[in-house]
C-alpha cells in the first residue's frame, strides 16, 4: 500500500509533536515525577501550545518555530512587560530559549 502524501505529512508532524512534548517532559522534570503533557488547541498561527501538569500546579508552554534571533524582541513579551509595568495581572514567563 503506497503511502499518500496527507499520511506523510500527518507523521512528520505527529514526530514533531512526540519530539516536542519529550523536550518540554526534559525541562520541566524538576517540577516533579507526575508530569503530563498535553497539545492544546492552536489557532491559525505556527505557535503550538501544550499543557503541563504538575502536582495541583498548570503550566502552559507556548512553542514558536524560530523565525528571529532575539526572543525578548517578541511582541507579545514586550506587551506583557508594559502591562506588568502598568499593574495589569499577566501571566508569569518562567524561561524563554
Amino acid at each position: 500500500m503506497q503511502k499518500t502524501r496527507t499520511q506523510d505529512v500527518k507523521q512528520q508532524h505527529q514526530a514533531l509533536i512526540d519530539s516536542e512534548k519529550q523536550a518540554i517532559f526534559d525541562w520541566a522534570a524538576h517540577l516533579g515525577r507526575r508530569l503530563t503533557v498535553t497539545l492544546l488547541p492552536g489557532d491559525a498561527s505556527s505557535r503550538r501550545y501544550y499543557r503541563i501538569r504538575a502536582r495541583s500546579s498548570s503550566y502552559i508552554v507556548m512553542k514558536i518555530d524560530p523565525f528571529i534571533e532575539q526572543s525578548e524582541q517578541l511582541p507579545f513579551i514586550q506587551v506583557r512587560r508594559h502591562l506588568t509595568k502598568i499593574g495589569v495581572n499577566v501571566p508569569q514567563i518562567l524561561d524563554t530559549n
